[in-house]
């Protein structure tokens, strides 16, 4: 199945992934240093990249729509018959 994911998708699932990982470690970090300011503030950024990532991975697994295919016939000089 891995294989018939576009490289795209692949690597918007790795970063989501890596950014999943730097965020648990934070927020573990957080904890055990009794929450400190600048840690804190550091777990609540990491939130917000990995839901922005999570949002790229949505987004480039959804199906191209009509205009989308279109633009993309018309740039790469295909035509519709």
């Amino acid at each position: 199945m891995k294989q018939n994911l576009p490289s795209a998708v692949r690597n918007a699932t790795r970063v989501a992934f890596g950014v999943a990982n730097v965020q648990l470690l934070l927020g573990i970090m957080t904890l055990i240093h009794l929450v400190p300011v600048p840690l804190a503030a550091a777990h609540q950024a990491g939130s917000v990249l990995l839901l922005s990532g999570m949002i790229h991975v949505v987004l480039t697994l959804r199906r191209p729509g009509m205009a989308a295919r279109a633009w993309r016939n018309a740039l790469s000089g295909k035509t519709r018959a």
